[in-house]
C-alpha cells in the first residue's frame, strides 16, 4: 500500500478599509490555482 500526503500552504491577506473592490482577475495574474 502506497502512502500519499500533501503539503501546502496559504498566505492571507485582508483590507478591509479599501473602498476598491478586487476582481478575480488579479488573483489569476498572480498564480491561483483552482482544484
Amino acid at each position: 500500500m502506497v502512502k500519499k500526503f500533501v503539503v501546502a500552504m496559504m498566505m492571507h491577506e485582508t483590507n478591509t478599509f479599501s473602498p476598491l473592490p478586487t476582481p478575480i482577475e488579479s488573483f489569476a495574474r498572480a498564480g491561483a490555482l483552482s482544484g
